[in-house]
C-alpha cells in the first residue's frame, strides 16, 4: 500500500490508516493515467484533482473536521473555499499561523480550579438531597484555587458551578503537533508548485490544445506531452511526497 510514498519526504497526509488507503488508491489511479494517457489535457486535469483532494483532507485533518463528514454532509466543499487558489491561501495562512509556536509537544497543563464535572441532573439530585455535601465541595474547591492560584485578592468571589469555569479568558488551542511538522514543511518552492499546476489546469479546462496547456509548464515543441507527463509527475511528488519513479 505504501509503495508509492517517500518515507523520507514530506507526505502531506495526516490521519488514519483508512485516509491512507482512500488516498493511495486515488493516487495510484492518477500515476496509471500519466503512465498511459495520451491527451495532455487529461494528464493535468487528473493530476490537479489529486492535489487539490489531499490538501482539503490535509486542512479538514489539521481543524479536526473529518469527524463531522459523511456522505450527505461534505464539508470538503461545504466548507473549505471552492476556488484553488483560496484554498491555497488558508493552506498557506495555517502554516504561516502554525509556525508561530515551536514544534514542540504541549506541556501538561496544571489544574488550577479543581472542582468536579457531572451531569445537571445528578448535580440537582446531589444539591436537593445533600446540601450539605455541595457545600463542604465548595469549601474544599476554594482552599484548593486559593493554594494554586496566588494572583487572587483576598477576598475575590468565583462562582462554583459544576461545568463552568472561573477563568473566563478563551484560550487559543494549537493544532496538532503531528499535522503541524508536515505543514511546516511546506515552503515557497512547494507553493510555487502547487500555482504552476493550478495555471496548468485553468488553460487545461479552457483548451484542448497541446501547446497552449504545456505552455504554463515551461514547455513546447514535439515532445511537450511526454515532457509534460514528466512535470506533472514531478510536481505531485513534490507536493504529494511521492517516491521518484513512476
Amino acid at each position: 500500500m505504501n509503495d508509492i510514498w517517500d518515507e523520507e519526504s514530506n507526505v502531506l497526509f495526516f490521519g488514519s490508516i483508512r485516509d491512507l488507503e482512500k488516498l493511495t488508491a486515488l493516487v495510484s489511479h492518477c500515476l496509471s493515467v500519466l503512465r498511459d494517457s495520451t491527451d495532455i489535457r487529461q494528464i493535468v486535469l487528473e493530476t490537479w484533482l489529486v492535489v487539490d483532494y489531499s490538501i482539503r483532507r490535509f486542512l479538514l485533518a489539521g481543524f479536526e473536521l473529518e469527524r463531522f463528514c459523511d456522505e450527505d454532509f461534505d464539508l470538503l466543499y461545504n466548507l473549505l473555499p471552492r476556488g484553488f487558489s483560496t484554498l491555497l491561501n488558508l493552506l498557506s495562512d495555517t502554516v504561516k499561523y502554525s509556525r508561530k509556536v515551536p514544534l514542540e509537544p504541549e506541556p501538561i497543563e496544571v489544574d488550577r480550579f479543581g472542582g468536579f464535572k457531572a451531569s445537571c441532573e445528578f448535580w440537582k439530585f446531589v444539591c436537593g438531597r445533600y446540601p450539605e455535601l455541595v457545600e463542604r465541595i465548595n469549601d474544599i474547591q476554594r482552599e484548593y484555587i486559593a493554594e494554586h492560584n496566588p494572583y487572587l485578592t483576598e477576598g475575590e468571589t468565583v462562582a462554583f458551578f459544576p461545568g463552568i469555569c472561573i477563568d473566563q479568558e478563551r484560550k487559543v488551542e494549537k493544532i496538532q503537533l503531528g499535522w503541524r511538522e508536515v505543514a511546516c514543511a511546506l515552503d515557497d518552492d512547494w507553493f510555487k508548485c502547487a500555482n504552476q499546476l493550478n495555471k496548468a489546469r485553468n488553460v487545461a479546462a479552457h483548451s484542448f490544445r497541446t501547446d497552449e496547456i504545456a505552455r504554463p509548464f515551461g514547455l513546447s515543441g514535439p515532445n511537450a506531452l511526454t515532457l509534460a507527463k514528466d512535470k506533472c509527475f514531478s510536481i505531485m511528488s513534490t507536493l504529494l511526497g511521492l517516491k521518484g519513479k513512476r
